[in-house]
């Protein structure tokens, strides 16, 4: 911030006080996650005064066994969790510490029925879990209509950076021969 001083002669001698500004600033950090993959995120030490002492030094613990001493890096998870961040930044006069969880969600579409049905007749399938889907006719939306028995697949999308896909099979009920007594 910002302070008015009043300042006197080292001396004691009576004369007018000295006035000026100081100006103090602090090395004010924040945690910046961006997600860049299912289980791959970038992390960046942000500097809230854009001021960027060249002696800072940054060390991270990711919260899974891994650190990096990078102000700005990419990282990918082994699995999805929740993970305590921790981010110290010191130079010769302070050090700032910060924490924040982030939290992988787990990444998953299903289904919501298998598609079996009669001959001549179609069947929608309906998929959960993404925030969009690209099913394997190129359609996007939560539901498909299946009209022929085979092999089909829904590409579930989450941020436009990750994607999981799940493959079925429609299958057309088999009509056997019947014997009427």
């Amino acid at each position: 911030g910002s302070y008015n001083v009043i300042g006197f002669s080292v001396e004691g001698c009576a004369s007018d006080p000295l006035q000026f500004t100081a100006e103090i600033l602090e090395n004010d950090y924040e945690i910046e996650i961006r997600r860049s993959g299912c289980l791959e995120y970038t992390f960046n030490a942000k500097n809230l005064l854009n001021v960027q002492p060249a002696s800072d030094t940054y060390l991270w613990d990711l919260g899974d066994g891994n650190t990096s001493v990078d102000q700005t890096f990419t990282h990918t998870f082994d699995k999805e969790g929740t993970y305590n961040i921790k981010l110290k930044v010191s130079n010769s006069s302070c050090e700032y510490l910060h924490e924040s969880t982030l939290t992988i969600p787990t990444f998953d579409i299903q289904i919501v029925e298998n598609p079996v049905f009669c001959p001549g007749e179609s069947f929608m399938v309906y998929a959960t879990g993404a925030e969009k889907y690209i099913w394997s006719d190129g359609s996007n939306g939560d539901s498909f209509l299946i009209t022929q028995p085979g092999n089909d697949s829904v590409t579930g999308w989450w941020d436009d950076v990750c994607s999981k896909t799940l493959d079925f099979t429609a299958k057309v009920y088999e009509l056997t021969d019947a014997v009427i007594y």
